[in-house]
């Protein structure tokens, strides 16, 4: 069975959380100080890793795993 909770890394996470407060990866890139595709990669490992395909479904996913 697969672990519902996988392993993520704190840099995809604030990538995650930087995405979705800033609205677009660019924007959120420059708020990490890093590359558009630094986060890009981030997003894209992350929802390997929830088995999800989308900003909307991760972000679906983390209200339904996560403490209001």
């Amino acid at each position: 069975m697969t672990d519902p909770f996988p392993s993520v890394s704190t840099d995809q996470v604030a990538a995650f959380a930087a995405v979705a407060r800033a609205g677009t990866l660019r924007d959120a890139a420059a708020e990490l100080h890093l590359t558009e595709q630094t986060v890009r990669n981030y997003a894209s490992s992350l929802y390997s890793k929830l088995q999800v395909r989308s900003r909307a479904e991760a972000m679906v996913w983390a209200a339904a795993h996560t403490e209001a």
